[in-house]
């Protein structure tokens, strides 16, 4: 079920990035509900000159990852693996980090953003 479930996100985070970008969030993710064996958390993230917020669905089965959908100026989506991390959760591509540590995050991508939750982890 978890692959068929990471295929689904990979195969229509395009698909998600228009929706949000009408304001809005699929079925279950809308409702806030969780999917089994993932969460979601949307996070309030606040760079030197903007802000931006994003949503994290976080899959938790090998091989870990989180999938992002954020809206700045145009919605989108990205998929990021799970790296090592000393300490709390860190994810990546090469070109982005998200790192994950209780309720708050750093993203960086062409900056930095601290993030707090504010949907409970």
């Amino acid at each position: 079920m978890i692959h068929a479930l990471k295929s689904v996100a990979s195969a229509t985070l395009a698909g998600l990035a228009v929706t949000m970008a009408a304001g809005q969030l699929p079925g279950s993710i809308a409702r806030g509900e969780e999917l089994p064996r993932e969460r979601l958390v949307r996070f309030a993230c606040h760079g030197v000159s903007d802000h931006r917020q994003l949503t994290a669905l976080f899959f938790n089965e090998p091989p870990a990852e989180v999938v992002l959908l954020y809206e700045n100026g145009q919605a989108g989506a990205v998929r990021l693996l799970q790296q090592r991390s000393g300490s709390g959760a860190r994810y990546g591509d090469g070109s982005q980090t998200f790192w994950v540590k209780g309720d708050t995050a750093t993203y960086q991508r062409g900056g930095s953003y601290q993030c707090k939750a504010i949907q409970a982890p």
